[in-house]
């Protein structure tokens, strides 16, 4: 009996190890299949010299499968195109804006209408300066000063202007409206081990207009 029962796990154990082995090449070739996908992408895109696209197209290669040769190649192009990306954010967003409203993609919460100060926010090449105005008297009050500090942990997404605060708050910043837009995002927060939260959905939104 014993050797029947030991003969019935032999072959169950050979069985269940070759399903594994068989998930595992087969998720080995849904890996290749996706990385060969996104690394064409890239490579389309960096001779059209759509530098954000090709950054996000190689950024989901390395984020497939880090440790594959198209993964390594694609993580130093991933380093190499932050660089720049970063360097043309600053360039585009250093300036004066007017907060015109905040919401979500539930919704509009408020809006410049519902407030007695206006909110400005100036950017340089190095920091943040976070002011109230006084819709009457026009006196500015400073509420908050930041230094930029690039984001560089990988969330779901590849990203590369995320910005963390000194309250550990991660905030992604995008332009619309050839500049004339900024918004500004909740997507997360950096913990004590240096690892991240990830906010993906009803993320706080901040909507700001270009006035200088």
């Amino acid at each position: 009996m014993y050797t029947i029962m030991g003969k019935v796990l032999s072959i169950i154990l050979i069985l269940v190890t070759n399903f594994c082995l068989a998930q595992k090449k087969g998720q080995e070739k849904r890996n290749a299949d996706f990385q060969n996908k996104w690394m064409k992408t890239a490579e389309e895109s960096l001779r059209n010299n759509e530098i954000s696209k090709a950054f996000v197209a190689f950024g989901y290669v390395s984020l497939i499968d880090s440790l594959s040769e198209k993964g390594k190649i694609a993580h130093t192009k991933v380093d190499s195109l932050r660089s720049i990306l970063r360097a043309e954010l600053v360039k585009n967003f250093t300036g004066t804006w007017k907060w015109k409203n905040t919401g979500s993609n539930w919704g509009i919460s408020d809006t410049n209408k519902d407030v007695k100060k206006d909110k400005i926010l100036i950017i340089s090449d190095e920091s943040l300066f976070f002011y109230e105005v006084d819709k009457k008297t026009n006196r500015r009050r400073l509420i908050k000063h930041e230094k930029i500090t690039f984001n560089n942990i990988q969330g779901m997404f590849p990203s590369f202007s995320e910005l963390i605060y000194s309250d550990n708050q991660i905030w992604g910043y995008s332009l619309k409206n050839d500049g004339k837009i900024l918004h500004v995002t909740n997507t997360g927060e950096l913990n004590k081990n240096n690892n991240r939260t990830e906010i993906v959905c009803g993320n706080t939104e901040m909507i700001y207009e270009r006035i200088k």
